[in-house]
């Protein structure tokens, strides 16, 4: 029996997910800030520079994971599999105001449809707006596409 790839980091995401119908703002221009940062944050991502990836995190990420150390090994584990990055598109991105379960705030959902060498993935990227107006990571999941 094998294993989709899954990586559950951050936020709890489910949670975030499950309230996409209750909050029903929206906001093209937050949308389009919090999906440019996540550029940034994928490329470290790619290239392995998970510690970078890790201090450039929300702090919210950084206490949900507990320690730069248990994020390092997650990490390599899920990507590691993966092989090459070939292309990645934008799937969707969804905004949120104060969701369920979560410190009242302005979030965005990016998600990305990625392909690899070792197959197709659902990437999905939680922002948070922070308090300087700018968006930080405060969740990542991939899941293998069937």
């Amino acid at each position: 029996m094998t294993r989709d790839p899954v990586l559950w980091l951050g936020i709890p995401m489910l949670v975030l997910l499950l309230a996409v119908g209750a909050c029903r703002e929206s906001s093209p221009e937050a949308e389009q800030a919090a999906y440019e940062a996540t550029k940034p944050w994928l490329a470290m991502m790619d290239a392995g520079e998970y510690e970078q990836s890790w201090e450039a995190a929300a702090p919210w990420f950084r206490d949900n994971i507990g320690s730069v150390d248990q994020w390092l090994a997650k990490a390599r584990e899920t990507r590691k599999p993966l092989g090459e990055l070939r292309s990645r598109e934008l799937q969707m991105t969804t905004f949120k105001t104060n969701p369920m379960g979560a410190p009242d705030g302005e979030y965005t959902i990016v998600v990305y449809d990625s392909q690899w060498e070792k197959g197709d993935i659902l990437e999905t990227v939680s922002m948070q707006r922070q308090a300087d107006a700018s968006w930080l990571v405060v969740g990542y999941h991939v899941k293998q596409r069937r």
